[in-house]
């Protein structure tokens, strides 16, 4: 029986034997496959799949293709496995994509209110005036002494003299350490906002003993630090020791403050507390620091414990608040204007004795032949001859020069 016949008589057999033979072809002949048998599940053991070795392979390569070959194997190695792992891939891709895009719109989200919430901040904290003019061009020509505290500068304004110098507060105090062979006199203790015994324990290591300009809140702030604490015997100065919180308060007011307020510095709890005094000076007394001796001058008008500090040895004025560099404050119930002139006129009649004046605000040094001019500046204002320049409320300044006065309308005129 021919091929024919077999097949016309017998046509699954034919059938079968054409299979076979498309079988043994593509085993044999894979160059003449069609792309879709490429994809078929058998297509990694033909000779048509690219070489796992040669040029753009390298080992991490060929270890992530049989991880790929494992992964399909335990997945079944069917398509249908590995088209469910690339769109979970796909999946996974898209919800990190949505994630990052939320995180980036939070942050952008953010960062605009930062912004705005500055810009607010800003415009409603507005710089003082007086804080625009600092620092004073006069600081530049003292020595200074560098401190850990940011609150303060100090400055060597002459031999074992040290002024400490508050500016961030609208005040400006200035404290006097003064250093002797045996012990130190502590001129004012300023503030109270910040530590100032931890700045005078790095200034020196002897004994220090406190002596007031005066007892108001800028002066005292610190006195309850101290151990040894003069005072001038009057009830102004007993009263003051007793401390107080509504003076000091006022010291916080917003156009007071320049700069940053130390750290552990609470304003709501801010007041001057009370001190102890150990002795009462008087006029003409001497205190002794060994090898130098400081002369107590009463000088009483801006209050009435006001007092000077002479270094007669190296003609060193030590004038509080009786004279500084800027307006002098003569407006106070406690101040006495006929005292003040006769406590200026005392000074100035020590003017040959003097090289430095040292105030207690603003700028530490000053020429002696201000203290005349001071005299002069004083009586012209008084005697009317002077126009009062600004005014505030019940008070007005007057200007003579570099000398100013801010005094009681009523009273400054005799």
């Amino acid at each position: 029986m021919t091929r024919e016949q077999t097949a016309k008589r017998f046509p699954h057999w034919a059938q079968a034997a054409n299979k076979s033979k498309i079988k043994k072809r593509t085993r044999s002949t894979p160059d003449k496959l069609s792309r879709s048998h490429l994809l078929a599940p058998h297509h990694k053991f033909t000779s048509a799949r690219k070489p796992l070795h040669g040029r753009g392979y390298n080992l991490d390569q060929l270890g992530r293709r049989f991880s790929r070959t494992r992964a399909a194997r335990d997945h079944g190695t069917s398509r249908a496995g590995r088209r469910a792992e690339v769109y979970r891939a796909h999946d996974i891709g898209l919800a990190w994509k949505v994630s990052i895009k939320q995180s980036l719109q939070t942050l952008r989200i953010a960062f605009v209110l930062s912004f705005a919430l500055s810009v607010a901040l800003f415009a409603q904290t507005k710089i003082p005036e007086w804080c625009r003019t600092l620092p004073r061009p006069e600081y530049e020509t003292l020595q200074r002494v560098r401190i850990s505290d940011p609150w303060y500068e100090v400055y060597k304004v002459a031999p074992a003299v040290y002024a400490i110098y508050e500016p961030h507060q609208f005040e400006e105090t200035i404290s006097y350490l003064i250093v002797g062979d045996k012990q130190a006199l502590l001129f004012d203790t300023g503030m109270g906002i910040s530590d100032l015994r931890k700045v005078t324990a790095a200034l020196t290591r002897l004994p220090i003993v406190v002596l007031n300009s005066h007892t108001h809140n800028d002066h005292v702030g610190d006195n309850w630090q101290f151990e040894t604490i003069y005072g001038m015997d009057t009830e102004f100065t007993r009263k003051n020791a007793q401390g107080s919180r509504e003076d000091a308060q006022a010291e916080l007011a917003p156009d007071q403050t320049c700069g940053q307020l130390p750290k552990r510095f609470d304003p709501k709890t801010y007041a001057t507390p009370p001190w102890k005094i150990t002795a009462y000076k008087h006029d003409g007394d001497r205190i002794d620091l060994g090898g130098r001796w400081l002369e107590v001058i009463a000088t009483p008008g801006h209050t009435p414990d006001a007092i000077s500090l002479f270094d007669r040895a190296n003609s060193l004025l030590f004038s509080g608040d009786t004279y500084y560099p800027g307006p002098i404050w003569l407006y106070r119930p406690e101040t006495n204007l006929e005292a003040y002139g006769a406590s200026i006129r005392r000074l100035a009649a020590l003017t040959p004795q003097i090289k430095t004046v040292l105030g207690a605000h603003n700028v530490p040094v000053a020429p002696p032949s201000v203290l005349p001019r001071l005299v002069t500046a004083f009586e012209a204002v008084r005697a009317g001859k002077i126009p009062a320049t600004q005014s505030s409320g019940d008070n007005v300044l007057y200007r003579v020069d570099d000398i100013s006065f801010l005094m009681r309308r009523a009273e400054a005129k005799r």
